[in-house]
């Protein structure tokens, strides 16, 4: 009696994943993402400022992004939106989460002031950067 083969078995293709990655157990990363992206969108106000060589502003440093926080910074003039940001990403605990961050060089900035530019209608904190030879 001659042997015969198994029948091959069939898989279902993957689904393609999107978000900021793969968590630990208990990390959202769908919350995590907003949070990230919330942060995004209050960084221009953040930087809202007054055009006042009198005043001192735009001092306060901060991530330029909560995902890739790896030495981006800028400067902002009011802060506490974005801290209270910071800290429910930290609650969320999504900093255990891997991120995909661009592969680039952060510049490091100094408080440029106050200034109205480019297609701003609000002034905004400016970042100066300081090139050396």
């Amino acid at each position: 009696m001659a042997a015969t083969g198994g029948k091959g078995g069939t898989a279902a293709a993957g689904a393609g994943g999107t978000g900021s990655g793969t968590g630990g157990s208990g990390v959202d990363s769908a919350k995590c993402d907003q949070i990230a992206s919330d942060y995004l969108k209050e960084l221009p106000n953040a930087k809202e400022c007054t055009v006042d060589p009198n005043l001192v502003q735009c001092q306060i440093e901060v991530p330029s992004s909560l995902p890739c926080r790896s030495g981006c910074t800028t400067y902002v003039q009011s802060p506490a939106a974005l801290n209270d940001l910071a800290q429910k990403w930290s609650n969320e605990r999504c900093d255990t989460i891997n991120h995909i961050c661009p592969a680039i060089a952060c510049v490091a900035p100094q408080s440029g002031g106050c200034a109205i530019t480019g297609a701003n209608t609000k002034p905004q904190c400016q970042n100066r950067v300081i090139l050396q030879n």
